[in-house]
């Protein structure tokens, strides 16, 4: 038996690594319903002796994809893609782990094994973090709070030319799925996403056991990557995979072969079988609204309360800094409290009525450090 759900992990934490082994190991109703493919540095000599010892003991497959560190985290797409292509021959399903992710589900393979053929297709995404019931308005909220491990069918990587040219490919996919969701099919719209309530798991929240300064980093290029994916051409490139994963989908259900889906960049225009078109043009005008979006996301929970990206960390270019004295401004206007998430492990409170800025941790509500206005608008 060939298995059917490939488990992508980068690591340098051999103990993190070990648990995990342990962890699927225990849980899972057949070893052999799964293989794991870590990335580890070629520096990292714990780790790859760790990888060597476990794949000769393990009953499940462990293949190791070893090379130089170069630049770490924020290079890790470009290895997810070369693991994504050696992915077993009968690999149905994927997924990119941390390697503080563990399953408290026993015998969830015997729930994933069910969800095989879901969409005669084979296009969908399993959502099985905290944001699994999330509906997502706009593309703030996908780069925001996306699924942070969806198990998605190689089938959907595939159309979608595979994990993305971002360090963050749960952010990069939900965006896809945003737009594959406001696509209209035989049935109403394309709605991929399929939560998954009988699959629980801890470690599933961002930047768990990270030091603040790595947070921080980590936000502020998340911030400055995703001001570049979002503007126009940005979304363009979105559109156009969420429309193959359309024209599939669409081809499906007409019965006709794989290789009638063309691309005409100049219209912009994916033809579909014997000459439906789907097109992912942007407008001028679309492009501008999900940029504002993604700086002013207005939500309402009992009271108005206004969610921005604001980077409190010396602003990496002039415009960051000029929207970061906007979006300060506009909470003194407002007299509004502003809550600003940066992930799962941290997220900061903006008082109007007090001028602070409280960095809190999210797991203990530990208040980390109390910042002034005054103080935020002067760094350079």
């Amino acid at each position: 038996m060939l298995p059917l759900f490939s488990i992508i992990v980068a690591s340098n934490r051999p103990d993190n690594l070990l648990a995990l082994f342990d962890n699927l190991e225990e849980t899972c109703s057949d070893p052999r319903f799964f293989e794991v493919l870590v990335k580890a540095d070629s520096e990292d000599e714990s780790t790859c002796a760790l990888l060597a010892d476990e794949a000769e003991k393990r009953p499940f497959s462990i293949r190791a994809f070893i090379s130089p560190r170069n630049g770490g985290y924020y290079e890790l797409h470009h290895f997810y893609q070369q693991m994504l292509a050696d992915v077993s021959s009968e690999t149905y399903f994927v997924v990119v782990f941390s390697d503080e992710v563990r399953f408290k589900t026993k015998g969830w393979d015997d729930v994933l094994r069910g969800y095989v053929g879901y969409f005669p297709d084979d296009i969908f995404r399993l959502r099985i973090s905290d944001n699994k019931f999330r509906q997502y308005d706009n593309l703030y909220e996908c780069s925001s709070y996306p699924e942070n491990f969806a198990i998605t069918t190689k089938a959907w990587y595939l159309a979608s030319e595979g994990m993305g040219d971002f360090w963050g490919p749960d952010s990069w996919h939900q965006v896809i799925e945003f737009y594959l969701s406001r696509m209209p099919g035989d049935d109403g719209f394309l709605s991929r996403g399929i939560p998954v309530a009988e699959i629980q798991m801890t470690g599933i929240s961002a930047s768990i056991g990270e030091s603040l300064p790595s947070v921080f980093d980590k936000v502020r290029r998340s911030e400055i990557s995703w001001r570049d994916l979002t503007r126009r051409s940005g979304q363009e490139d979105f559109l156009r995979r969420a429309a193959r994963l359309a024209a599939k989908i669409r081809l499906s259900d007409l019965g006709d072969v794989e290789d009638q889906i063309s691309e005409n960049p100049k219209t912009k225009m994916i033809s579909v079988g014997s000459g439906a078109e789907i097109s992912y043009h942007v407008s001028y005008m679309k492009a501008l609204s999900a940029i504002v979006n993604r700086l002013f996301h207005v939500r309402k929970n009992g009271m108005k309360s206004l969610i921005l990206s604001i980077v409190l960390e010396f602003p990496a270019s002039i415009r960051i800094y000029l929207e970061n004295i906007v979006c300060l401004i506009l909470s003194l206007t407002m007299k509004a409290r502003i809550n600003v998430f940066y992930g799962g492990a941290y997220y900061a409170l903006v008082n109007s009525t007090l001028k602070q800025v409280h960095l809190i941790e999210k797991r203990t509500n530990k208040v980390l450090r109390v910042s002034s206005y005054r103080l935020l608008l002067s760094r350079q």
